[in-house]
């Protein structure tokens, strides 16, 4: 007899979806419309009411006989027995911070679970992190984008389900973007992206600089990352730039300088126009924000910033958004900010590449602890303007300085890993006055 619906735990209201012999009331309850529909659905998926026990006891032979499969194959000649089972590399990790010794314990900078040192020196990684450009899909998902380039098909594309896109558009076989017109698939599975003049495009194969601005990199959600560097030829074009010690890093991509540094601006801080002017270090250029998004709220004394009476909220005195990352100006400002006479104003963007850091180059007449502390005139991108850079360098060299790069690069290293203590401490949680 099938167990009762009590034992499989069902609710009063399913009941009539399921006969109990017995229990008349149940099974005439069967000729109902709804009931039928249920019970043909539980059957058109394979589904099979059991008492829980029962179930229990199914799964457990189901795994035995799993474990006890051996994987038959053959190969071209004939043999068998030649695949091998696997088992997905997985462990169980126990909480690392719960109580206060491991939470102070030295731990392995490669991997944070490992706390032997023997252990750790066996793991090699770089000391650096990589930049990758992947998507944004779940792995269950198709990591790519089929797009069509011959004329007939781009001529027909709303025909095919797909959108037109006439840009420049990332060439992976030359490293550049060039004028296209494609049609973009995105519906199209690519197992089926066969035809001729058909091909994938997949995150991993752009470029960093249009990782996230190439128009089929936009479709597919394609976004930069920082990971850890997978081989040593990685590691080696990995590393750090020093403009990461002016608080540019992956959350403040960049921020607006003007070059060269005038003294008067910085010693009167801050301008009518709302602008302030600080003295970057090194000394190349001065960093420019918005006044309102300086000011210290919390300072209601009479002389107090808070307190000026030309500062406000509407419109003009700046927007309260700009507080959130303490007055920096977007690229857009920057760009339009009015044109100064022998001064330049300048998009300085965070480098994550050595080639991107290097870029940046002026003239030195003075250093000290092998650092330049005295720029002559203004800085100037090398790769964007080559023969101003070869100029300025020998005019510079005639006028006894020394033509420099801005920012230092530092190469990752790919090394053995070592033991490191964590950066916390331990504390016990209590009571404590919000406000004094």
């Amino acid at each position: 007899a099938p167990p009762t619906l009590h034992l499989l735990g069902w609710p009063p209201t399913f009941y009539n979806a399921y006969p109990v012999p017995g229990q008349p009331d149940i099974i005439s309850a069967q000729t109902s419309t709804s009931s039928a529909a249920l019970r043909g659905k539980l059957i058109k998926e394979g589904i099979e009411l059991v008492p829980r026990g029962e179930f229990d006891q199914r799964l457990e032979q189901w795994q035995e006989v799993l474990d006890s499969i051996v994987c038959d194959g053959s190969d071209p000649g004939g043999g068998k027995n030649d695949l091998e089972m696997y088992r997905q590399d997985t462990r169980w990790q126990v909480p690392i911070r719960a109580a206060e010794k491991p939470c102070m314990q030295a731990r392995c900078e490669f991997d944070e679970v490992v706390v032997d040192e023997g252990e750790c020196a066996a793991i090699e990684g770089c000391s650096a992190s990589c930049s990758y450009c992947s998507g944004s899909d779940l792995q269950s998902r198709e990591q790519g984008l089929c797009y069509a380039t011959l004329p007939a098909d781009v001529a027909r594309c709303g025909e095919l389900g797909g959108i037109v896109v006439d840009d420049l558009i990332f060439d992976e076989t030359i490293g550049l973007p060039l004028p296209m017109t494609v049609c973009a698939l995105p519906l199209r599975p690519l197992l089926y992206c066969t035809r001729p003049g058909e091909k994938v495009r997949r995150c991993v194969e752009m470029d960093l600089e249009q990782c996230e601005v190439d128009p089929l990199a936009v479709m597919m959600g394609c976004a930069l990352t920082i990971g850890r560097c997978r081989t040593g030829e990685e590691c080696q074009q990995s590393g750090r730039c020093s403009d990461e010690d002016l608080g540019l890093n992956w959350a403040t991509p960049g921020t607006c300088i003007m070059t060269p540094v005038d003294d008067d601006k910085v010693r009167e801080g801050c301008g009518s126009d709302g602008l302030c002017y600080s003295r970057l270090n090194p000394s190349f250029a001065m960093e420019i924000r918005w006044k309102h998004g300086m000011l210290n709220l919390l300072d209601t004394g009479e002389n107090s910033e808070a307190s000026d009476a030309s500062f406000s909220w509407d419109g003009q005195g700046g927007d309260p958004a700009q507080l959130r990352h303490a007055g920096r100006l977007s690229r857009a400002e920057c760009e339009q900010l009015p044109k100064t006479p022998g001064y330049q104003t300048l998009w300085l963007a965070g480098a994550h590449s050595m080639r991107a850091c290097r870029r940046w180059q002026g003239c030195c007449l003075a250093r000290s602890n092998g650092r330049c502390e005295l720029f002559s005139g203004p800085v100037i991108d090398a790769d964007a303007n080559p023969g101003l850079a070869n100029a300025s360098r020998a005019e510079c060299i005639g006028c006894s300085g020394e033509w420099v790069e801005v920012f230092r690069w530092e190469e990752g290293k790919w090394k053995t890993g070592e033991l490191i203590l964590p950066e916390n401490w331990w504390t016990l949680r209590s009571w404590e006055n919000a406000n004094v």
